[in-house]
């Protein structure tokens, strides 16, 4: 049968004068009061160099036998704790409940609670840029066209860029702006190196990247591109997926296909401004005025 529990955050607070207070544990408050220091109690330090981690540990030690040795029949729980806070030191938060079945569901909640509201919150993942294959194999293709911007150029160089931001968190393989917003993510659905339902994530990551842009940039302004790479097994399993992404606005592109790739291709270079071959950069650089006639032929 579930139970109700209730519970409150440990705090550690220094002078009220500096109003700092920080997490350190948390108490769940029955029959006997069950004390679940943070992992980390070495993070006082940021707070106070005047309390050592052993120090602080004795105290959380010390909760259930004050409590127990104090306690009074009609004592709610706000009397105990604040009695304990009294005498200790320690603060603590408002009293909060959780319902659980067993042992094991109690333990899990008490876990998610410490992570919650004591550890550190855990640093953003940056995602890393894109290596797959297809990737490498379509920037390749632009660079061979001429049309992939070089380092320092940005979107209005009217040439293919790496990896343009639409908005925090979500960004397009490839970006290039001439008339329209053209975006492009790729999926490489080879499922010898790549999970089926890491396809399907890729799938609806780049959904949510396009669909992104047309909010911002408004539908009419933003040309999708998904670019997929697949065996016939794969293909099978993220088809209904890419034709989803297709049906929002998503225009596919089968890399495995010659022709598709080709006219895709042709495309891209019709609208952007390829980078200047060597020959016409050098006939720029020549001064007739200071070659003698010998030179200029």
């Amino acid at each position: 049968m579930a139970r109700w529990h209730e519970f409150a955050v440990v705090q550690l607070a220094t002078r009220a004068l500096r109003e700092e207070k920080l997490n350190i544990g948390v108490v769940v408050i029955g029959d006997q009061i069950d004390v679940r220091p943070g992992r980390n109690l070495d993070k006082i330090k940021a707070i106070s160099r005047a309390m050592t981690t052993a120090s602080l540990r004795e105290a959380l030690d010390a909760i259930p036998e004050i409590d127990t040795s104090l306690r009074n029949v009609a004592d709610s729980s706000a009397d105990r704790l604040n009695r304990i806070a009294n005498l200790t030191g320690l603060k603590f938060g408002s009293i909060g409940q959780f319902e659980a079945a067993s042992t094991e569901a109690y333990e899990v909640y008490l876990g998610h609670l410490i992570n919650k509201l004591v550890e550190p919150e855990p640093a953003v993942r940056q995602k890393k840029a894109s290596s797959s294959r297809l990737f490498s194999s379509f920037k390749n293709e632009m660079r061979h066209r001429r049309i992939l911007a070089r380092d320092g150029e940005d979107i209005t160089s009217h040439r293919v860029v790496e990896n343009w931001r639409v908005e925090e968190g979500l960004s397009a393989d490839f970006a290039l702006k001439n008339g329209h917003l053209h975006l492009i993510k790729t999926v490489d659905a080879f499922a010898e190196t790549s999970p089926i339902r890491r396809v399907i994530q890729d799938i609806a990551v780049s959904s949510l990247v396009l669909e992104a842009a047309r909010v911002s940039f408004g539908r009419d302004n933003v040309k999708g591109r998904i670019i997929y790479s697949a065996n016939s097994r794969s293909e099978m399993f993220a088809m209904p997926s890419l034709e989803t992404a297709a049906h929002q606005g998503a225009e596919l592109i089968n890399w495995a296909s010659a022709v598709d790739r080709r006219a895709f291709i042709d495309r891209l270079s019709d609208l952007a401004a390829p980078l200047p071959l060597l020959d016409e950069i050098n006939l720029r650089s020549i001064n007739a005025s200071v070659l003698p006639n010998s030179k200029l032929n």
